[in-house]
């Protein structure tokens, strides 16, 4: 399986120089917990979560609408090919620590966010049909014997 099947292609995003009220209003507003920041072309540059929020921008004393995202961002975004096997996501998030990866095409634009949680999802539906298959083939096996 791609990970172009499994990852969210719906993806808020937020450009660098947008506040970081503005960041979180969006977050609120669409009940996401990141934003991918992407350049004019949306070339992801950086990520922006919650806690990048609580810990680097609310913490300081400045005001949250006039600190720009690319002060507090991630920059350095992990990213993946949309064409890749499933098990490289793993492999890579796992390798970077990282719960999350910004999918892109093959010129580098964001086509999508691949989370643990989707992942996870895809794995659990993949174990449950592989049972559902040997619980099958063992009540055939078990007509057979009759």
């Amino acid at each position: 399986m791609r990970i172009r099947d499994i990852c969210s292609s719906t993806v808020q995003v937020i450009g660098p120089s947008e506040s970081v009220r503005r960041a979180a209003a969006r977050m609120r507003d669409h009940e996401v917990g990141s934003l991918v920041v992407v350049d004019d072309i949306g070339l992801p540059v950086g990520i922006i979560t919650d806690r990048d929020l609580v810990v680097r921008a609310l913490t300081s004393d400045a005001d949250p609408g006039a600190i720009p995202i690319e002060h507090v961002m991630s920059r350095g975004v992990e990213t993946i090919a949309e064409d890749r096997a499933v098990e490289d996501a793993v492999e890579h998030m796992s390798d970077s620590s990282v719960g999350r990866l910004v999918v892109v095409d093959s010129k580098g634009l964001l086509t999508g966010l691949l989370s643990v949680d989707d992942v996870l999802v895809h794995v659990t539906g993949e174990v449950a049909r592989i049972g559902s298959l040997a619980a099958e083939r063992r009540f055939a096996h078990s007509l057979s014997d009759h």
